[in-house]
């Protein structure tokens, strides 16, 4: 295991770096298990010659899932004041409105397809990219008179982005208040 790519988590497992990309570490953990972290999730550690995580890798799974923000809204109310010296009367009534909120959205999917190569290869190959497109070659050893690497298949899994509209209808509330006078009150000029 190569030092400057060993990873040692925060309950003591360890496990090497098989591949780094813009975004994302792929680690192979002592168990064989391979998992996915974001990249910033690494930590040198320059005493120890070795990268620091703190997750528990043992309990992730092996898909990374990007995470979107949603900003939340509130609705605010102003209020003003005036002194009057003479008495009103104030109903309030609450009016309800509809109204149509129309904003582009963006959502990702994803194409795979399953290409039989069915060729021999003399080393294991790594994952790779072709433009928006991950090939992930699948290895399989088969029994000749010696061992070789055959080439199965590659599974190029294509990142499309598509933009979408939709509508939707919210309820918002506005206060609307009638003032009358009394009779028997004199007005001040």
């Amino acid at each position: 295991m190569s030092q400057a790519r060993r990873v040692i988590d925060q309950s003591g497992a360890e496990g090497v770096i098989e591949m780094l990309d813009g975004k994302f570490a792929r680690l192979r953990l002592h168990t064989g298990r391979t998992v996915a972290i974001p990249r910033e999730a690494l930590n040198w550690d320059a005493e120890a010659n070795t990268y620091r995580v703190q997750l528990d890798l043992t309990r992730l799974g092996s898909r990374v899932e990007e995470q979107t923000v949603i900003p939340l809204a509130a609705e605010e109310l102003t209020v003003d004041k005036q002194t009057v010296e003479n008495t009103v009367r104030v109903q309030k009534r609450v009016r309800e409105e509809t109204v149509v909120v129309d904003e582009v959205l963006r959502r990702d999917s994803v194409e795979v397809e399953r290409i039989p190569m069915d060729r021999y290869v003399d080393q294991p190959l790594e994952p790779r990219y072709e433009g928006d497109t991950m090939i992930i070659p699948i290895l399989e050893e088969v029994l000749v008179v010696e061992k070789r690497l055959l080439l199965r298949e590659e599974i190029r899994i294509t990142r499309r982005q598509s933009v979408v509209r939709d509508p939707q209808e919210h309820v918002l509330r506005r206060e609307e208040a009638t003032v009358t006078r009394d009779q028997t009150d004199q007005s001040v000029e």
